[in-house]
C-alpha cells in the first residue's frame, strides 16, 4: 500500500509524463536531471509498483498507470486555479506580482520602464524572472509575461505591444576583413534552444548549409560572442544597436519579425489591477517600438 504521498511527487509524475522526459521535467519543475531520477525511483520504491517504461529515447508511463495521470492533470489544475484565487487576493491588498521575460529585453528595456512603476505604484512590489524558456502560463509561475512571439500564446490574453526586428550582425574588425557575402565563407554564432523556436532559429536553419560553431540560449551572449570577434549573428536588432562595436552585416541584407506581447492568464485578466499591469507594461514596450523595429 502506498503511503506518505506528497504533491511535490505527484507532480514529477505528471510532469515526467507529460514530457516523456526526464530533462524536460527538470526544466518544468526547476531542478536538475539526476533529482528527477532519484525522486522517481524513490516513489516507485514506496508505492511498489513501476510507473514508467524506459523505452530508449524517452520515458513512457505504464497502460495500467494511465488513470493516474488523469487524477494527477486534474489535482493540478484545480491547484492552479487555487493559485490563481491567491495571486486575486493579494493584489487586491496592494501585495506583489510577478512578471517574467527575457534577458535582452530585461537587460536593454525594463529598467527604465521599471523605474517609472516604481514612482508610480511605490507600495506594489515587482519580482522578476528573467528566463528565455517558454512559460506555461496554465501554472501559477508569473502573473504578467513580456514576450516576442509571433502571436499570443494558446491559452493567454493581452496585447500585442510592438514588433520586433532582426539583423546580422558582426564585429567592426571581423568585418572588415571578411566581407564575402556567401554564409559558407563565415563563422557563425548561433541559437540553441529554446531560441530554436524563435525566427532566429528558423532562420539559420533555412540559410546556414553548415551548423555555427557555437550555439548558445541566450541573445546577450550571443551578441558579447560576435563582439569578440566569433563571426557573424542574427540578432534582434535593439541588441546588436545595444553592443559596443557590433555592426549591421551588410552583405547580409537578410531580416526577421516577430511580435512582442504583455500577456496573462484569463482568469487574471478580469481583475481590474493585472488589466492594469498589463496596459502599463504595453505600452512601456509601444514607447520603444522605434528601438525595437
Amino acid at each position: 500500500m502506498a503511503h506518505n504521498l506528497k504533491w511535490d511527487d505527484l507532480q514529477i509524475v505528471l510532469a515526467v509524463a507529460q514530457h516523456r522526459s526526464l530533462s524536460g521535467a527538470a526544466r518544468q519543475i526547476g531542478v536538475n536531471h539526476a533529482t528527477i531520477l532519484r525522486r522517481i525511483e524513490a516513489m516507485e520504491n514506496n508505492i511498489g509498483a513501476q510507473l514508467f517504461d524506459r523505452p530508449p529515447g524517452g520515458y513512457r508511463l505504464r497502460a495500467e498507470a494511465q488513470e493516474v495521470l488523469s487524477s494527477l492533470q486534474s489535482i493540478a489544475e484545480t491547484i492552479d486555479r487555487v493559485e490563481r484565487s491567491l495571486t486575486a487576493t493579494r493584489l487586491e491588498t496592494g501585495g506583489s506580482f510577478r512578471l517574467t521575460t527575457t534577458d535582452s529585453i530585461a537587460n536593454l528595456l525594463l529598467p527604465r520602464h521599471l523605474e517609472a512603476f516604481r514612482r508610480a505604484k511605490p507600495d506594489v512590489h515587482v519580482e522578476l524572472i528573467v528566463s528565455n524558456m517558454p512559460l506555461d502560463m496554465t501554472r501559477p509561475e508569473a502573473e504578467i509575461t513580456l514576450r516576442p512571439a509571433r502571436a499570443i500564446p494558446k491559452g493567454m490574453q493581452g496585447q500585442r505591444a510592438a514588433s520586433m526586428s532582426f539583423g546580422v550582425f558582426s564585429s567592426r574588425a571581423y568585418l572588415a576583413d571578411n566581407r564575402s557575402s556567401d554564409p559558407v565563407d563565415h563563422r557563425w554564432i548561433g541559437v540553441a534552444p529554446p531560441l530554436t523556436r524563435s525566427p532566429v532559429g528558423h532562420w539559420q536553419d533555412r540559410r546556414l548549409l553548415h551548423p555555427p560553431s557555437i550555439r548558445t540560449d541566450s541573445f546577450m551572449t550571443v551578441a558579447e560572442l560576435v563582439a569578440a570577434g566569433g563571426g557573424l549573428a542574427m540578432l534582434p536588432t535593439f541588441v546588436g544597436r545595444a553592443i559596443p562595436d557590433l555592426v549591421a552585416a551588410d552583405q547580409f541584407p537578410d531580416r526577421e519579425e516577430t511580435g512582442v506581447w504583455v500577456a496573462t492568464h484569463p482568469d487574471l485578466a478580469v481583475l481590474p489591477q493585472i488589466a492594469e499591469l498589463v496596459s502599463f507594461f504595453a505600452s512601456s514596450i509601444a514607447s520603444d517600438a522605434d528601438t525595437l523595429a
